[in-house]
């Protein structure tokens, strides 16, 4: 639950993923969007959006608000068919997700 951005390795993974053109959502409940804004020039959502699903979720950090999501929660923001990548070892192993 580090506010810290600056050692992040999520701007490092952001920008591989638009190297090939794949589209983005970053969402971190705790650092301040405008700071990341102008630290790194990326939008920051402070919540998961509730009208999106995703083809490929990574969870990168581990956040309690991240831990704290139950199976359902999970399901709600992927789109059928899509792949959980869990750097961080907090999604539900019942979703089967990849383990980075």
């Amino acid at each position: 639950d580090c506010v810290d951005t600056r050692n992040t390795g999520v701007y490092k993974c952001y920008k591989e993923l638009r190297n090939y053109k794949i589209e983005t959502c970053i969402v971190d409940p705790i650092v301040d969007p405008l700071e990341a804004k102008k630290e790194y020039g990326v939008k920051i959502e402070s919540t998961i959006p509730k009208n999106q699903s995703f083809t490929a979720v990574i969870g990168a950090v581990d956040h309690t608000k991240f831990k704290e999501l139950n199976e359902k929660e999970w399901l709600s923001m992927i789109k059928p068919g899509g792949i959980f990548f869990d750097v961080k070892g907090y999604i539900p192993r019942s979703l089967n997700p990849i383990r980075i």
